[in-house]
Parts: C-alpha cells; sequence; structure tokens
C-alpha cells in the first residue's frame, strides 16, 4: 500500500510541476508577444521580454527535474526544481527590482544560475542514462562527479576575488568543464547505442508459433493469399520472383489467366472459381455415375449448353 501511494504521490507532484511551468510560461509568452506587438519600447517594456525569456530558460531545468519524479533518483529532481524557483526570484528581482542586490550581494544570482544550470543538466543525464552495465555506470558516476567539481570550482571564482585572478586555477576550470562536457555528451549516446544492441532482433526472436489451430489456419490462410498474388486486386501479379520459384504460378500461367479473363469480360477470380467449379461438378459426376465414363449422357460427351456456366467459358490461350 505504501508503494501505491508513493507512486501516487510522485505522479500527482509531477502532474503538478509540470502544468505551474506550462502555465507560468504561457503568461510570459503571452506578455512578450503583447509588447512586441504594441510596438511601444520603453524600460517596461523591456523588463516583460527579460522576464520572458527568464521564465523559458528557468522551465526547461524545471521540467528536467521533474521527469526524474517517480525515479529513484527523485530527489535530485526535487532539488533540481527547488534550485531552478530560487533562480527564478532571484532574476526576476534583478530585472525588476535590482536595488535588493545591493543589501544580500551580487554573487548570488550567479550562484543560482549556475546551480539551476547544473542540476538541469545532470538530471537530463540521469533520465536518458538507462543501461545498467558496468561500463555505463562508472562513466555516469564519473561524469556527474566532473560536473559537481566544475560546479564547486566555478562557485569558487564567482565568491573568491582572488580565485579568478589565479591564472593556473582558471585553467583548471576550463579543463574540469571540458571533460565534463566530454562525458555529457559520451554517456547517454554510449548508453542509447549499447540498450539498441541488447534488443534482439527479428532472426533472434525465431518464427512466431500460433496460440490457437484457428490463428494457424488464419495464418495459412494469409500466406496462401499472398502467394496467389493477390486476387482480389483483379488481375494476377506476383509479389516477388521467389514467389513464382517455389511452387507459385508462373508469369506466363498469369498472363494467360488474365488474357482469358479479359476475353470473357469477367475478372480472373471468376475465371479461376468458374473452372474448378466445373472441374468439381465433373468429378463428382463422373465418381458416381453407374456407367461409367463412357455414358453418352455423361460428362465427356454432355452438350455445353447443360453447363450451369454455360458456353461461353473461355479456354485458356497458349503462351
Amino acid at each position: 500500500m505504501d508503494t501505491v501511494s508513493h507512486a501516487f504521490f510522485a505522479r500527482r507532484l509531477k502532474r503538478a510541476i509540470v502544468v505551474t511551468m506550462i502555465v507560468s510560461f504561457s503568461v510570459a509568452a503571452v506578455g512578450g508577444i503583447i509588447v512586441l506587438l504594441s510596438d511601444v519600447w520603453s524600460e517596461t517594456a523591456g523588463q516583460v521580454l527579460a522576464t520572458t525569456v527568464i521564465t523559458g530558460v528557468i522551465s526547461i531545468a524545471v521540467f528536467c527535474g521533474a521527469m526524474l519524479v517517480g525515479r529513484p533518483v527523485q530527489w535530485f529532481g526535487i532539488l533540481t526544481v527547488s534550485v531552478s524557483v530560487c533562480a527564478l526570484v532571484l532574476l526576476l528581482a534583478l530585472v525588476w527590482y535590482d536595488v535588493i542586490f545591493e543589501s544580500i550581494g551580487w554573487e548570488w544570482l550567479p550562484t543560482a544560475s549556475i546551480l539551476t544550470a547544473t542540476g538541469a543538466v545532470s538530471s537530463l543525464i540521469l533520465l536518458l542514462v538507462r543501461h545498467r552495465s558496468l561500463l555505463v555506470q562508472i562513466a555516469l558516476a564519473i561524469t556527474l562527479a566532473l560536473v559537481a567539481l566544475g560546479t564547486i570550482v566555478t562557485l569558487i571564482m564567482v565568491w573568491v576575488e582572488e580565485a579568478s585572478a589565479t591564472d593556473w586555477f582558471v585553467r583548471l576550470v576550463g579543463i574540469v568543464w571540458i571533460l565534463a562536457a566530454l562525458g555529457i555528451v559520451v554517456v547517454p549516446v554510449s548508453s542509447l547505442l549499447l540498450r539498441q544492441s541488447a534488443q534482439p532482433g527479428p532472426e533472434a526472436m525465431g518464427p512466431p508459433s500460433p496460440s490457437s489451430p484457428a490463428q494457424s489456419q488464419q495464418g495459412g490462410q494469409s500466406q496462401g493469399e499472398l502467394s496467389q498474388g493477390g486476387l482480389s486486386q483483379g488481375g494476377l501479379s506476383p509479389s516477388s520472383p521467389a514467389q513464382s520459384q517455389e511452387g507459385g504460378l508462373s508469369q506466363a500461367s498469369m498472363d494467360r489467366i488474365n488474357s482469358a479473363a479479359g476475353a470473357a469480360g469477367i475478372t480472373p477470380d471468376e475465371l479461376i472459381e468458374r473452372l474448378l467449379g466445373t472441374s468439381d461438378s465433373d468429378a463428382c459426376d463422373g465418381s458416381h455415375d453407374p456407367d461409367g465414363p463412357n455414358d453418352p449422357d455423361g460428362p465427356d460427351n454432355r452438350d455445353d449448353s447443360d453447363s450451369p456456366d454455360g458456353p461461353d467459358t473461355p479456354a485458356l490461350p497458349r503462351p
């Protein structure tokens, strides 16, 4: 019961976060569109456009974190969403009330922005990497460690003025972020490729086995209809040369049937049905006739006018 309640709560929380994100960004987008269409450029118009851009960027980070809710690492997703909301508040305060940073310090603004960006990227990696091989998990751990290290050294540069003035420290920050970017690209792609290669192909799955005799009979009928070349289409045409070589009708035979059907003004289906019906009735009459095939009224000497199909049944032309 606890597991079901937890899953229900996670689903409701994810839905609430996504709906809030969509509504807030939609309102900001409408405001930006109105400003652009009004053709009135002022400080307020610039603030509205900045609000639209900031809300859109932060919404992406919130979405990345919300997608981890309900997974084993949902704590990191909730942390990313919380940091993103804090960054949104600080950025909007910078746009509309910039004097507030004179009291709290300007360092909090880049700090919140850096934490939001790294949290969104890390959430995206955790969302994409699903392969459970040891190699992928080790690469994932190294990548996340590099991202965390890059975040720490960057924040040191923000809060410590001497660090940003040190040449070797700046180079160290650049090297760490290059390696982190390499892992951010390579690890999800490797996980995706390994997951695709692990899926069995059609050859490994083997031929399908019918679950019932009725399904087997239906499958046989479908294969027979395919091997006949599509009689219901109004003409005979093999779907592939291999079918004609594996016991099906040859091209010459199908041409003869089509020609005969066209001369009689009927479809190939009707022609074959007529010929097969006549052959079956003749065989039945000959097998039950007590006088045998030499009976003057038998099937060999019967007048064509007595045939149910009439005398117009054409003979198949020779190729």
